[in-house]
Protein backbone atom coordinates (compact mmCIF):
# COMPACT_ATOMS: atom_id res chain seq x y z
CA UNK A 1 0.00 0.00 0.00
CA UNK A 2 1.43 3.71 -0.20
CA UNK A 3 2.02 6.05 2.31
CA UNK A 4 2.00 9.88 0.92
CA UNK A 5 3.41 12.76 3.44
CA UNK A 6 2.31 16.31 2.64
CA UNK A 7 4.49 18.76 4.60
CA UNK A 8 4.80 22.25 5.12
CA UNK A 9 7.72 23.42 2.96
CA UNK A 10 8.04 26.27 4.86
CA UNK A 11 8.31 24.91 8.51
CA UNK A 12 9.11 21.27 7.66
CA UNK A 13 6.00 20.35 10.02
CA UNK A 14 4.41 16.93 8.49
CA UNK A 15 0.65 17.94 7.80
CA UNK A 16 -1.33 14.83 7.00
CA UNK A 17 -1.03 11.42 5.64
CA UNK A 18 -2.92 9.81 2.76
CA UNK A 19 -3.67 6.21 2.77
CA UNK A 20 -5.81 3.92 0.84
CA UNK A 21 -3.33 3.92 -2.42
CA UNK A 22 -2.02 0.50 -3.99
CA UNK A 23 0.67 -0.04 -6.17
CA UNK A 24 3.91 1.83 -7.74
CA UNK A 25 3.20 5.87 -8.07
CA UNK A 26 4.69 7.30 -10.88
CA UNK A 27 2.74 10.62 -11.20
CA UNK A 28 1.67 13.43 -8.97
CA UNK A 29 -0.49 16.17 -10.30
CA UNK A 30 -2.17 18.85 -7.85
CA UNK A 31 -5.51 20.55 -9.28
CA UNK A 32 -4.78 24.70 -9.29
CA UNK A 33 -8.52 25.24 -7.65
CA UNK A 34 -9.95 22.07 -5.89
CA UNK A 35 -6.70 21.13 -4.42
CA UNK A 36 -7.39 17.85 -4.92
CA UNK A 37 -4.42 15.54 -5.77
CA UNK A 38 -4.40 12.93 -8.44
CA UNK A 39 -1.51 9.93 -8.15
CA UNK A 40 -1.38 7.57 -11.53
CA UNK A 41 -0.13 4.32 -11.32
CA UNK A 42 -0.86 0.98 -11.21
CA UNK A 43 -3.90 2.50 -9.75
CA UNK A 44 -5.00 5.78 -10.18
CA UNK A 45 -6.57 7.56 -7.13
CA UNK A 46 -7.53 11.09 -5.85
CA UNK A 47 -7.33 12.48 -2.41
CA UNK A 48 -8.44 16.06 -1.53
CA UNK A 49 -5.51 18.33 0.29
CA UNK A 50 -7.97 20.39 2.03
CA UNK A 51 -7.27 20.37 5.83
CA UNK A 52 -10.29 20.60 8.29
CA UNK A 53 -8.80 22.98 11.66
CA UNK A 54 -10.11 21.94 14.67
CA UNK A 55 -10.96 24.90 17.12
CA UNK A 56 -9.35 24.03 19.80
CA UNK A 57 -6.10 21.63 20.71
CA UNK A 58 -5.18 20.14 24.53
CA UNK A 59 -1.30 20.12 23.65
CA UNK A 60 0.34 16.77 24.92
CA UNK A 61 -3.15 15.30 26.63
CA UNK A 62 -3.86 12.17 25.85
CA UNK A 63 -7.26 11.39 27.22
CA UNK A 64 -9.91 13.64 27.70
CA UNK A 65 -13.60 13.79 27.60
CA UNK A 66 -16.79 16.50 27.85
CA UNK A 67 -17.40 17.11 31.07
CA UNK A 68 -21.22 17.78 31.24
CA UNK A 69 -20.70 21.27 28.96
CA UNK A 70 -19.90 21.88 25.78
CA UNK A 71 -16.96 24.41 27.23
CA UNK A 72 -15.06 21.95 29.44
CA UNK A 73 -13.23 19.06 29.06
CA UNK A 74 -11.46 16.47 31.71
CA UNK A 75 -8.31 15.79 30.44
CA UNK A 76 -4.74 14.17 31.76
CA UNK A 77 -2.10 16.89 33.10
CA UNK A 78 0.32 15.77 30.97
CA UNK A 79 3.13 17.26 33.88
CA UNK A 80 1.94 14.19 36.14
CA UNK A 81 -0.86 12.25 34.70
CA UNK A 82 -3.43 13.80 36.80
CA UNK A 83 -6.95 14.13 36.10
CA UNK A 84 -7.62 17.98 35.10
CA UNK A 85 -10.65 20.34 33.87
CA UNK A 86 -9.88 22.79 30.53
CA UNK A 87 -11.96 25.51 29.42
CA UNK A 88 -12.66 26.28 26.26
CA UNK A 89 -11.92 29.98 25.86
CA UNK A 90 -12.14 32.23 23.06
CA UNK A 91 -8.26 31.67 22.89
CA UNK A 92 -6.19 28.88 24.36
CA UNK A 93 -8.18 25.81 26.58
CA UNK A 94 -7.27 27.44 30.10
CA UNK A 95 -6.31 24.78 33.17
CA UNK A 96 -8.37 24.52 35.74
CA UNK A 97 -9.25 21.96 38.01
CA UNK A 98 -6.45 19.54 39.02
CA UNK A 99 -7.32 16.08 41.15
CA UNK A 100 -4.78 15.53 43.90
CA UNK A 101 -3.87 11.94 42.32
CA UNK A 102 -1.82 11.28 39.65
CA UNK A 103 -0.45 9.16 37.32
CA UNK A 104 -3.73 7.85 35.48
CA UNK A 105 -3.41 7.29 31.90
CA UNK A 106 -7.31 7.02 30.97
CA UNK A 107 -10.43 9.12 31.88
CA UNK A 108 -14.70 8.95 31.31
CA UNK A 109 -17.54 10.58 31.82
CA UNK A 110 -20.89 9.67 31.91
CA UNK A 111 -24.14 10.98 29.54
CA UNK A 112 -24.99 13.39 32.05
CA UNK A 113 -22.14 14.47 32.76
CA UNK A 114 -22.26 14.09 36.87
CA UNK A 115 -19.69 11.20 36.83
CA UNK A 116 -16.36 10.99 35.68
CA UNK A 117 -13.63 8.29 36.54
CA UNK A 118 -10.14 7.99 35.62
CA UNK A 119 -8.05 4.95 35.42
CA UNK A 120 -4.63 4.47 36.44
CA UNK A 121 -3.43 0.73 35.41
CA UNK A 122 -1.05 -1.23 36.71
CA UNK A 123 1.13 -4.08 36.63
CA UNK A 124 -1.04 -5.87 39.57
CA UNK A 125 -4.25 -3.92 40.64
CA UNK A 126 -5.55 -1.25 39.03
CA UNK A 127 -6.91 1.79 40.51
CA UNK A 128 -9.86 4.24 39.13
CA UNK A 129 -10.56 7.09 41.00
CA UNK A 130 -14.60 8.10 41.43
CA UNK A 131 -14.86 12.20 40.49
CA UNK A 132 -18.50 14.02 41.43
CA UNK A 133 -19.19 16.47 39.29
CA UNK A 134 -22.74 18.14 40.72
CA UNK A 135 -22.05 21.33 38.75
CA UNK A 136 -19.31 22.91 39.75
CA UNK A 137 -16.11 22.24 40.38
CA UNK A 138 -14.95 18.43 40.02
CA UNK A 139 -14.66 16.66 43.81
CA UNK A 140 -13.03 13.57 44.07
CA UNK A 141 -15.15 11.27 46.13
CA UNK A 142 -13.35 7.20 46.38
CA UNK A 143 -11.19 4.95 44.63
CA UNK A 144 -11.89 1.62 43.34
CA UNK A 145 -9.19 -1.28 43.23
CA UNK A 146 -9.97 -3.32 40.08
CA UNK A 147 -8.20 -5.58 37.99
CA UNK A 148 -5.08 -5.68 36.50
CA UNK A 149 -3.73 -4.23 33.38
CA UNK A 150 -7.29 -1.99 33.27
CA UNK A 151 -7.46 -1.32 29.30
CA UNK A 152 -11.14 0.70 29.09
CA UNK A 153 -14.14 1.54 31.31
CA UNK A 154 -17.74 2.50 30.56
CA UNK A 155 -20.23 4.29 32.73
CA UNK A 156 -23.55 3.81 32.61
CA UNK A 157 -25.33 6.85 31.00
CA UNK A 158 -26.88 8.24 34.98
CA UNK A 159 -22.92 7.45 35.91
CA UNK A 160 -24.39 5.54 38.73
CA UNK A 161 -22.72 1.90 37.41
CA UNK A 162 -18.89 1.54 36.13
CA UNK A 163 -17.57 -1.69 34.08
CA UNK A 164 -13.91 -2.07 33.55
CA UNK A 165 -12.13 -4.66 31.35
CA UNK A 166 -9.22 -6.22 30.74
CA UNK A 167 -9.35 -6.55 26.81
CA UNK A 168 -6.86 -9.13 26.62
CA UNK A 169 -8.25 -11.56 28.83
CA UNK A 170 -11.88 -12.45 30.48
CA UNK A 171 -11.65 -9.99 33.16
CA UNK A 172 -14.32 -7.64 34.44
CA UNK A 173 -15.44 -5.70 37.20
CA UNK A 174 -18.79 -4.16 38.12
CA UNK A 175 -19.12 -1.20 40.04
CA UNK A 176 -21.76 0.96 41.94
CA UNK A 177 -20.19 4.30 41.09
CA UNK A 178 -21.82 5.77 44.36
CA UNK A 179 -20.41 3.49 47.29
CA UNK A 180 -18.22 1.77 45.42
CA UNK A 181 -20.01 -1.70 45.88
CA UNK A 182 -19.14 -4.60 43.71
CA UNK A 183 -21.61 -5.77 41.32
CA UNK A 184 -22.51 -9.04 39.41
CA UNK A 185 -19.85 -9.45 36.52
CA UNK A 186 -20.60 -10.00 33.23
CA UNK A 187 -20.73 -13.49 32.81
CA UNK A 188 -17.83 -14.76 30.63
CA UNK A 189 -18.27 -18.81 29.44
CA UNK A 190 -16.45 -19.12 26.33
CA UNK A 191 -15.22 -15.82 25.92
CA UNK A 192 -11.34 -15.38 25.70
CA UNK A 193 -11.04 -11.32 24.60
CA UNK A 194 -12.99 -7.98 24.71
CA UNK A 195 -12.64 -5.75 21.78
CA UNK A 196 -15.41 -2.70 23.43
CA UNK A 197 -18.65 -2.59 25.17
CA UNK A 198 -21.49 -0.34 25.37
CA UNK A 199 -24.48 0.46 27.58
CA UNK A 200 -27.72 0.43 25.67
CA UNK A 201 -29.50 3.00 27.78
CA UNK A 202 -29.13 1.58 31.78
CA UNK A 203 -30.25 -1.80 32.21
CA UNK A 204 -28.26 -4.14 28.90
CA UNK A 205 -24.95 -3.96 27.78
CA UNK A 206 -23.35 -5.26 24.28
CA UNK A 207 -19.92 -6.21 23.60
CA UNK A 208 -17.64 -6.97 20.84
CA UNK A 209 -15.60 -10.43 21.84
CA UNK A 210 -13.72 -13.22 20.58
CA UNK A 211 -15.15 -16.21 21.45
CA UNK A 212 -13.68 -19.91 21.65
CA UNK A 213 -10.16 -19.29 21.24
CA UNK A 214 -7.76 -16.35 21.27
CA UNK A 215 -7.78 -13.63 18.35
CA UNK A 216 -4.70 -15.55 16.81
CA UNK A 217 -6.32 -18.95 17.10
CA UNK A 218 -8.31 -19.48 13.28
CA UNK A 219 -10.32 -21.70 15.21
CA UNK A 220 -11.95 -18.28 17.30
CA UNK A 221 -15.06 -16.64 16.80
CA UNK A 222 -16.03 -12.79 16.48
CA UNK A 223 -19.52 -12.49 18.77
CA UNK A 224 -21.70 -9.48 19.61
CA UNK A 225 -23.01 -10.50 23.24
CA UNK A 226 -26.03 -9.26 25.05
CA UNK A 227 -25.69 -9.21 28.57
CA UNK A 228 -28.53 -7.84 31.39
CA UNK A 229 -26.45 -5.26 33.56
CA UNK A 230 -28.12 -6.00 36.91
CA UNK A 231 -27.22 -9.78 36.88
CA UNK A 232 -24.58 -10.16 34.36
CA UNK A 233 -26.46 -13.09 33.10
CA UNK A 234 -25.53 -13.11 29.20
CA UNK A 235 -28.94 -13.05 27.20
CA UNK A 236 -27.78 -13.80 23.38
CA UNK A 237 -25.01 -13.66 21.52
CA UNK A 238 -24.71 -13.37 17.47
CA UNK A 239 -21.67 -14.25 15.05
CA UNK A 240 -19.66 -12.12 13.13
CA UNK A 241 -17.59 -12.93 10.11
CA UNK A 242 -15.07 -9.89 10.25
CA UNK A 243 -13.01 -8.92 13.32
CA UNK A 244 -14.91 -6.32 15.23
CA UNK A 245 -13.07 -3.28 17.49
CA UNK A 246 -15.49 -0.51 18.00
CA UNK A 247 -18.92 -0.10 19.10
CA UNK A 248 -21.69 2.81 19.85
CA UNK A 249 -25.23 2.61 21.05
CA UNK A 250 -27.76 5.56 19.74
CA UNK A 251 -28.56 7.25 23.45
CA UNK A 252 -32.26 5.66 23.51
CA UNK A 253 -30.04 2.33 23.69
CA UNK A 254 -32.54 1.04 20.98
CA UNK A 255 -29.83 0.42 18.05
CA UNK A 256 -25.99 0.39 18.32
CA UNK A 257 -23.49 0.62 15.58
CA UNK A 258 -20.16 -1.37 15.11
CA UNK A 259 -16.98 -1.69 12.95
CA UNK A 260 -13.69 -2.65 12.68
CA UNK A 261 -11.03 -4.33 10.23
CA UNK A 262 -13.47 -4.63 7.21
CA UNK A 263 -14.08 -1.21 6.86
CA UNK A 264 -17.79 -1.58 7.16
CA UNK A 265 -19.89 -0.02 9.77
CA UNK A 266 -23.12 -2.08 10.83
CA UNK A 267 -26.60 -0.47 12.31
CA UNK A 268 -27.62 -3.06 14.83
CA UNK A 269 -31.14 -3.84 16.53
CA UNK A 270 -30.53 -3.67 19.92
CA UNK A 271 -32.56 -6.33 21.47
CA UNK A 272 -31.96 -8.48 18.56
CA UNK A 273 -28.76 -7.68 17.31
CA UNK A 274 -29.55 -8.21 14.24
CA UNK A 275 -27.99 -5.86 10.95
CA UNK A 276 -31.11 -3.13 10.01
CA UNK A 277 -28.40 -1.41 7.55
CA UNK A 278 -24.84 -1.28 6.53
CA UNK A 279 -22.83 0.65 4.44
CA UNK A 280 -19.29 0.83 3.37
CA UNK A 281 -17.42 3.53 5.36
CA UNK A 282 -13.21 4.16 4.80
CA UNK A 283 -10.20 2.96 2.82
CA UNK A 284 -8.56 0.92 6.07
CA UNK A 285 -10.47 -0.41 9.54
CA UNK A 286 -12.12 1.29 11.80
CA UNK A 287 -11.24 2.37 14.84
CA UNK A 288 -14.20 4.26 17.01
CA UNK A 289 -17.46 5.40 16.75
CA UNK A 290 -19.57 7.99 18.22
CA UNK A 291 -23.94 8.67 18.31
CA UNK A 292 -25.10 11.90 18.32
CA UNK A 293 -27.00 12.97 21.79
CA UNK A 294 -30.29 14.11 19.89
CA UNK A 295 -29.22 13.89 16.20
CA UNK A 296 -29.08 10.77 13.85
CA UNK A 297 -25.56 11.53 13.05
CA UNK A 298 -22.20 8.81 13.71
CA UNK A 299 -19.36 9.39 13.82
CA UNK A 300 -17.02 7.02 12.59
CA UNK A 301 -12.56 6.86 12.65
CA UNK A 302 -10.34 5.24 10.74
CA UNK A 303 -6.60 3.99 10.49
CA UNK A 304 -6.73 5.69 6.98
CA UNK A 305 -6.21 9.20 9.04
CA UNK A 306 -9.69 10.63 8.61
CA UNK A 307 -12.95 10.93 10.70
CA UNK A 308 -16.22 11.10 8.93
CA UNK A 309 -19.95 12.20 10.03
CA UNK A 310 -22.59 9.95 8.54
CA UNK A 311 -26.30 9.87 8.73
CA UNK A 312 -26.56 6.03 9.86
CA UNK A 313 -30.34 5.44 8.15
CA UNK A 314 -29.21 6.14 4.35
CA UNK A 315 -25.45 5.57 4.88
CA UNK A 316 -24.79 9.16 3.21
CA UNK A 317 -21.52 10.90 3.99
CA UNK A 318 -22.16 14.50 5.68
CA UNK A 319 -18.72 15.79 6.29
CA UNK A 320 -14.77 14.80 6.31
CA UNK A 321 -12.58 15.96 8.91
CA UNK A 322 -8.48 15.83 7.53
CA UNK A 323 -5.14 16.13 8.82
CA UNK A 324 -4.48 13.51 11.69
CA UNK A 325 -0.43 11.81 10.89
CA UNK A 326 -1.91 9.05 13.56
CA UNK A 327 -4.94 7.03 13.75
CA UNK A 328 -7.75 8.32 16.22
CA UNK A 329 -9.30 5.76 18.85
CA UNK A 330 -11.39 8.17 20.76
CA UNK A 331 -14.22 9.74 19.37
CA UNK A 332 -17.48 12.00 21.64
CA UNK A 333 -19.88 14.32 21.03
CA UNK A 334 -20.37 17.40 23.20
CA UNK A 335 -23.43 16.93 25.63
CA UNK A 336 -25.43 19.70 22.87
CA UNK A 337 -23.67 17.82 19.99
CA UNK A 338 -22.35 20.88 18.31
CA UNK A 339 -18.44 19.44 18.93
CA UNK A 340 -16.61 16.52 18.29
CA UNK A 341 -13.70 15.55 20.43
CA UNK A 342 -11.01 13.31 18.85
CA UNK A 343 -7.75 11.71 20.45
CA UNK A 344 -5.86 9.09 19.76
CA UNK A 345 -3.81 10.39 16.56
CA UNK A 346 -2.03 12.87 18.35
CA UNK A 347 -2.82 15.49 20.80
CA UNK A 348 -6.69 16.02 21.85
CA UNK A 349 -8.53 18.03 19.56
CA UNK A 350 -12.08 19.46 19.52
CA UNK A 351 -13.64 20.22 16.38
CA UNK A 352 -16.61 22.40 15.42
CA UNK A 353 -17.84 20.79 12.40
CA UNK A 354 -20.40 22.34 9.47
CA UNK A 355 -22.94 19.46 9.33
CA UNK A 356 -23.55 19.75 13.26
CA UNK A 357 -24.37 23.32 13.41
Amino acid sequence: GQSIHVWDSATGVRLQSLLGGFGRAEGFRIHPLSEELLVSGSVTKSWTLAITKSAWTLPGVSAAAFLGSDEVCLGLNPGNGSAASYTLGKQEPEMGWNSAASGFRIVGVSADGRCAVAGAPADAKSRVQIISNPGGVPVETHVLQTHFSLSFMRLSPDGGRLLTFVDSSVKNHHFDTATGSVLPELEWTDLKQINDAAWLGGERVAGLVTGRHPRSDPRSEEWLVLWDAATGRRLLHSPNSSLMSCLAADPGGHRFAEAGIDKMIRIRDAATLAVVHEFRAHDASVTALAWHPDRPLLASASADLTVKIWNPDSGELLEELRGFVQKPTTLQFSPTGRRLLTAGGGPVRIWEPKSLR
